[in-house]
């Protein structure tokens, strides 16, 4: 029989799936079979974690038993889908690195998707920030109106936190982008603020 070599790409891999136009990044590469002679050796045994794409099939030759690993798919029917990606494991077969074409569009889709969230999340900073202008300043006309400003502000800042989370958790490593750095060390710097003042708005207003 002849050797058979099948490539597994690394974790982090944009990879295509070569049943159906999909795209997907490697997220999970499960331990196989390992030999050493070393007893010393300290290996850290991975399983899989997504539902296959295929159910196992068995007594298969021992030729076709190749490995599955699983993926999050971004890309299916025609679609990016950064946000709402699902995930399945894959024969190993059936992957292949994505081609520059794909990579390229990848990474234009991925680049515009964080400078929206990016945009949206400092446009309620702003927000926020207005109300509490308006507040110090006086400028509800009544009680009433200001005590709604305030739990707008209030629930505001809390959506701001957890979109700052969630930018946090994809910013990181030593790769990222100094300018997204910058906006999140600044951001908590100003949501530290916001809240300081925010409490103080609350107990006068409810003074009032």
């Amino acid at each position: 029989l002849p050797f058979l070599e099948h490539h597994v790409p690394p974790e982090g891999s944009l990879v295509k799936i070569r049943k159906g136009d999909r795209v997907g990044i490697v997220r999970n590469i499960p331990t196989g079979l390992i030999v050493t002679n070393n007893p010393k050796d300290d290996f850290v045994k991975k399983d899989l974690h997504f539902p296959r794409e295929e159910a196992a099939m068995f007594r298969k030759h021992v030729a076709d038993l190749h490995g599955f690993i699983d993926c999050e798919i971004i890309y299916d029917n025609g679609e990016w889908m950064l946000e709402t990606s699902y995930q399945k494991a894959f024969n190993v077969t059936e992957l292949e690195m994505a081609d520059d074409e794909v990579q390229t569009e990848y990474f234009h889709i991925q680049d515009s998707l964080q400078s929206e969230v990016t945009n949206d999340f400092m446009a309620l900073l702003e927000k926020v920030d207005g109300i509490v202008s308006k507040l110090r300043s006086k400028s509800y006309t009544d009680n009433d109106e200001a005590k709604n400003a305030l739990k707008d502000a209030n629930e505001t800042l809390q959506s701001i936190k957890t979109m700052r989370g969630v930018l946090v958790d994809k910013h990181k490593g030593p790769k990222v982008d100094p300018e997204i750095i910058t906006i999140l060390n600044e951001s908590q710097t100003k949501i530290a603020r916001l809240e300081r003042e925010l409490r103080a708005l609350r107990f006068e207003t409810n003074m009032g």
